[in-house]
C-alpha cells in the first residue's frame, strides 16, 4: 500500500459500481427497452463518466492500481452507455416495424364496425400497451369507440 492518493474518491467508485449494476440489469432484461430507458439513470451514467475522466486528469501523483480502477470504470460506463443506447434505438425500430405488420392486417376490415375494435386491438399489441381505447368527440362529449383489453 503506498501514501498516494487514489485517483478516484471511494464515493464515486461506489456510485459506478451501482450505476453499472443497475445498467447492466436493465441492459439484461429480455424485453426491448422502450422510451422509458429511465432517464435519471442515463444521465447519471453521464455524470459519471464526466466524474471519472476529471478523476483521471487531475495532476499529481496517483497509484496505478487506483488508475487502472478508475480507467477500467470509465470503459464499463461508456461501454453500458452505448449498449442501453443501442437496444432502445433496437425496441424503437422494432416497434415501427410491429406497426407496420399490424397496419397490413387492418386493411382487411372492410366496415367501420371491423375496423375500431381490430384497430384496438392492433395499437395496443404493436406498442406493447396492455390496453387501448379508440374515442371520438362529438360536440361536448367524448366517446370511447372500441376498447382493447390484454
Amino acid at each position: 500500500m503506498t501514501d498516494e492518493p487514489s485517483v478516484v474518491d471511494p464515493g464515486l467508485e461506489d456510485r459506478v459500481r451501482t450505476l453499472v449494476a443497475r445498467a447492466g440489469a436493465l441492459r439484461d432484461e429480455d424485453q426491448a427497452l422502450d422510451a422509458g430507458l429511465p432517464h435519471d439513470l442515463t444521465e447519471d451514467l453521464a455524470v459519471a463518466a464526466v466524474d471519472l475522466q476529471a478523476a483521471l486528469r487531475r495532476p499529481g501523483p496517483a497509484d496505478a492500481a487506483a488508475l487502472a480502477r478508475a480507467c477500467r470504470a470509465l470503459v464499463d460506463v461508456t461501454r453500458l452507455q452505448g449498449e442501453l443506447r443501442e437496444q432502445v434505438v433496437a425496441g424503437r425500430f422494432g416497434t415501427v416495424a410491429r406497426i407496420h405488420r399490424s397496419l397490413s392486417r387492418l386493411r382487411s376490415a372492410t366496415t367501420v364496425a371491423e375496423l375500431l375494435p381490430a384497430a384496438a386491438e392492433e395499437l395496443g399489441r404493436s406498442c406493447g400497451f396492455d390496453r387501448a381505447v379508440i374515442s371520438r368527440r362529438r360536440g361536448s362529449t367524448w366517446q370511447a369507440e372500441a376498447i382493447w383489453i390484454v
